[in-house]
């Protein structure tokens, strides 16, 4: 299918999105490498924060999704990622950040074959987003709605250092994970169970998005459990540990 160039699709998207949210559409805010001079048309995906203010119905949520489909079948590479928060959890600040509604390209496949199970399930609390609101302070770009630095307060620092620590710990493990498992020839997909340790357990979704991500769609059955690391503990030590069980065929 045909691409669109990045100024192009952002236009009809921001025309699309107001269409169908109407009043409720607060802003739309672009964010990631499109603002921080780093894009590539081949390899970068598009990052996009809607914020709303209130909450959307379940036959809202399909009529955007599918418009966001329709403009990821369009988009370079990798496509689109947005994530839509309500005006309430951005000024004040709420961490972890409660998100109504998310979207990438790990994602399509869920929402193509279930697109009621996917609205209804796909929201929560996305630590990530405090990383993201705070490159939207400095370097993002207001899209549709108020100034950003109206839009969105300051994450403070504390928040933004846990989203980021934790989740290069969770990739860490996997890393490590991956590592041993190939020694018998297998992979992540081959894992059957897990027993995760976190120091928070407010951090199982970061680790649920990698899962997503890095497991290709394959979801072990997963324990988790918090604990206070006594070796590596404390808040700038160890925040996330995994033992796993991977079955193959030889």
């Amino acid at each position: 299918m045909e691409t669109r160039n990045l100024d192009g699709l952002l236009a009809e998207f921001v025309n699309q999105s107001k269409a169908i949210l109407g009043a409720n559409l607060a802003g739309i805010y672009l964010h990631g490498s499109a603002v921080m001079g780093c894009y590539n048309p081949k390899k970068s995906d598009i990052d996009i924060i809607i914020v709303t203010n209130d909450d959307m119905t379940d036959y809202l949520k399909r009529a955007y999704m599918d418009m966001v489909v329709r403009a990821h079948s369009l988009a370079p590479a990798k496509g689109i990622e947005m994530s839509i928060v309500k005006q309430q959890v951005c000024n004040p600040f709420v961490y972890p950040t409660p998100f109504e509604l998310h979207f990438s390209e790990v994602h399509l496949q869920w929402y193509m074959e279930s697109p009621d199970d996917f609205v209804q399930k796909m929201n929560g609390t996305d630590k990530d987003l405090a990383a993201h609101f705070t490159i939207l302070r400095r370097r993002g770009r207001c899209l549709y709605g108020l100034p950003i630095e109206e839009m969105f307060a300051e994450v403070p620092k504390r928040d933004y250092v846990d989203a980021i620590y934790c989740e290069e710990q969770v990739n860490g493990a996997f890393d490590e994970m991956e590592k041993r498992l190939a020694i018998f020839d297998l992979t992540l997909e081959n894992v059957v169970q897990m027993d995760c340790l976190f120091r928070d357990i407010w951090n199982i979704p970061v680790m649920e998005k990698i899962v997503k991500e890095r497991f290709h769609g394959k979801y072990p059955v997963r324990k988790s459990i918090q604990t206070e690391f006594a070796h590596v503990g404390g808040e700038n030590g160890l925040q996330f540990q995994a033992d796993a069980i991977a079955y193959g065929f030889r």
